[in-house]
């Protein structure tokens, strides 16, 4: 029998049983990530926050003075500029722009599953982080961002908080509702890949 990957328990040390997960699967030498091509490049960051006892995804509520995706929820992030060197510089330029995360405040786990955002034109890389531990006073750009959101990691990962369906090009969709908040589109399907990840890194070892 092999050797459970369940992790360190609740509260042992600084590092959480998910984060723990989503390291050692993004750290897999057998793991294969899915890249497209065309689409103008972007990234964002999916950033992993634990001010306290639990894990808590953040993202942003968007205003609707943006070029795209107005007041839709979304990972802080954008197109790549030319003097970013990768989809990681972009995510954490964007990031500090837009909820004033600095960089040395991140840790890159690694990257998920590239996204086309057909209607927008953007493929989207997502970079995996973990913000330091402790609270953190995220500033929020009055431009950008309407609203900081954070939904548990754990609350992700339950059964039935998951909504799946089907695009008009008859791709699979996901979303979430957490309270007030509808959860859909790209960034559905970016939870998704980070929430499969986890799960693989929480799978017992063959």
């Amino acid at each position: 029998m092999g050797a459970l990957g369940h992790g360190p328990r609740a509260g042992a040390g600084s590092v959480s049983r998910y984060v723990w997960a989503l390291r050692r699967a993004l750290a897999s030498p057998g793991r294969a990530r899915l890249e497209l091509e065309g689409g103008r490049p972007a990234a964002v960051l999916v950033p992993i926050y634990r001010p306290g006892d639990e894990d808590l995804l953040v993202l942003t509520r968007r205003t609707e003075e943006v070029e795209y995706h107005k007041g839709q929820i979304s990972f802080p992030g954008g197109a790549a500029d030319p003097e970013d060197d990768d989809p990681v510089a972009t995510a954490l330029r964007e990031s500090a722009e837009e909820i004033g995360l600095e960089p040395r405040d991140v840790e890159v786990l690694g990257l998920l599953d590239d996204v086309l955002v057909s209607h927008s034109g953007f493929r989207v890389t997502p970079v995996a982080g973990v913000v330091r531990p402790g609270p953190y006073r995220f500033v929020p750009s009055p431009a950008e961002v309407a609203e900081i959101v954070t939904v548990p990691v754990e609350w992700l990962l339950e059964p039935g908080h998951e909504q799946v369906g089907h695009s008009p090009s008859g791709r699979p969709s996901y979303a979430y509702e957490h309270g007030e908040h509808f959860i859909w589109g790209a960034t559905g399907r970016i939870i998704h890949s980070l929430l499969e990840t986890i799960r693989r890194g929480l799978a017992p070892v063959a």
